[in-house]
């Protein structure tokens, strides 16, 4: 059990390493995503809204597909593998798109869309594949995965906190007064640096990631897309969690682009950004730590259910607190600490669906179930773009002439809060419809573990 805990604990310090080189892809469109298209790309709120929401909705179709795409993966680097080795390079290439100059407001959009719609359609089976490697590394072990699944994000928010600090910083060094030029030079740096890491992933994982081109699927588990389709809405493990985040995502998202509307006209800089996305990200650090700490003395479920409702809290407090940068920055700060304890559970639920449904219906649709997650992520970035241009919108705002005067600061920063609130019941709501207490889920991945090592070894 020593060896096997060493095994497992050095595996979560390489991940974190992979981390934080490697979390860069989608920074800039996650923390300034909306504030690109409305005042670099020149979007209308309208317009942006269009964007962010028609991408969302092909993303989630194609969402469908990503894990049967994973599952049904053959070649000589094995079935994760590949999708690191070459997608990280479509991710970075395609994100450049939203700084093309038309002078045309509807192609503008379109490239918009496309530069949000690539990255993140190929992180979708990037995160896919990553969590069937977590699968194969944790062999079964239930702490294992949780320790992956926080340490994974202990790196990323290491490395979000390296961007809060200087995202801002390298568009003023590099663009040299040009804000496009500017964002295109720290979307270069920080591509160069999840190169890096995905490379390091990439050679973790191969241990554990054999060569598959010519191993025979076992035929009794064999599952096509309907299978993997229905694996989500015929499993009450996968419509839980599916649902929970869908609201959890609506909220964290709205959450992180507001952050740049209010420094920009609440607090009267944008610079001040770079201050709360740096410092909030030092509280989702030490959550992701303490993660797996906290799933040991509650449990996983209950876990999430204690820090979901902290999170709510967190939001709650906004309103009074989140006019000014500091009480800003605190409550968003204590928001991240609380959000990284459910972070680092939520994708073993995810990997718990899996096996819940392997277990009943001896159909391994687990990779398929892992990409759900990404369904729920676009879903929530989609209905939180909408949400943030419809506030917007409510208060008149044009990027090239808006201001707000104490009332409407006031009003601005209400609506923050409340908003963030109402979408954060969801899941603490759905959460106390899980069907397995972790002991059950446990037993299922284990039995499920002993019955594949069978197969492919012929020894229990």
């Amino acid at each position: 059990m020593d060896a096997e805990k060493k095994r497992y604990t050095k595996l979560a310090w390489i991940i974190c390493l992979y981390q934080v080189f490697g979390s860069y892809c989608l920074i800039i469109n996650q923390n300034y995503g909306n504030y690109i298209l409305t005042n670099v790309a020149g979007l209308k709120p309208a317009y942006a809204a269009t964007a962010v929401s028609v991408s969302s909705i092909a993303l989630v179709i194609c969402s469908l597909l990503d894990g049967a795409l994973v599952q049904n993966t053959r070649s000589r680097w094995g079935q994760f593998r590949p999708w690191y080795m070459f997608g990280v390079f479509v991710c970075l290439g395609g994100g450049y798109l939203c700084y093309i100059k038309t002078g045309n407001m509807f192609l503008t959009a379109t490239l918009c869309s496309l530069s949000y719609f690539i990255p993140s359609e190929t992180m979708n089976v990037l995160y896919t594949a990553r969590q069937g490697m977590f699968t194969k590394m944790s062999a079964g072990n239930a702490d294992a995965r949780t320790m992956f699944g926080s340490y994974n994000w202990l790196g990323t928010y290491i490395g979000y906190f390296i961007a809060g600090w200087t995202t801002i910083k390298l568009v003023s060094i590099l663009g040299k007064g040009n804000e496009t030029a500017g964002f295109i030079g720290a979307h270069t740096v920080f591509g160069i640096s999840c190169i890096i890491g995905y490379f390091i992933m990439v050679w973790a994982a191969k241990p554990y990631d054999l060569p598959n081109k010519d191993v025979a699927v076992v035929k009794e588990k064999r599952v096509n897309i309907l299978d993997m389709f229905t694996s989500v809405f015929t499993n009450k493990a996968g419509r839980v969690i599916l649902l929970s985040d869908i609201g959890r995502f609506t909220a964290y998202y709205f959450n992180m682009n507001l952050i740049s509307y209010q420094c920009s006209y609440v607090f009267g800089d944008i610079n001040t950004s770079a201050t709360v996305f740096a410092v909030t990200n030092i509280g989702g650090l030490l959550g992701s730590y303490l993660a797996p700490v906290a799933a040991k003395i509650f449990g996983r479920k209950k876990t999430m259910r204690i820090f979901d409702i902290l999170v709510l809290i967190c939001y709650v407090l906004i309103i009074p607190f989140g006019g000014s940068l500091m009480g800003l920055t605190i409550v968003v700060t204590a928001n991240m600490f609380f959000s990284a304890f459910t972070d680092g559970i939520d994708p073993v639920l995810y990997m718990d669906a899996g096996e819940y449904y392997l277990y009943h219906k001896k159909k391994d649709t687990r990779s398929y179930l892992n990409s759900m997650y990404n369904v729920a992520v676009k879903i929530g970035v989609g209905v939180a773009g909408i949400v943030t241009n419809a506030m917007l919108a409510s208060f008149n705002y044009n990027a090239d002439n808006f201001s707000l005067d104490a009332a409407g600061k006031a009003k601005f920063t209400m609506m923050f809060g409340l908003v963030a609130t109402l979408l954060m019941l969801l899941p603490i709501i759905f959460m106390f419809f899980h069907p397995a207490t972790d002991k059950e889920m446990q037993d299922m991945t284990e039995a499920n573990y002993k019955e594949e090592k069978m197969q492919l070894t012929g020894k229990a």
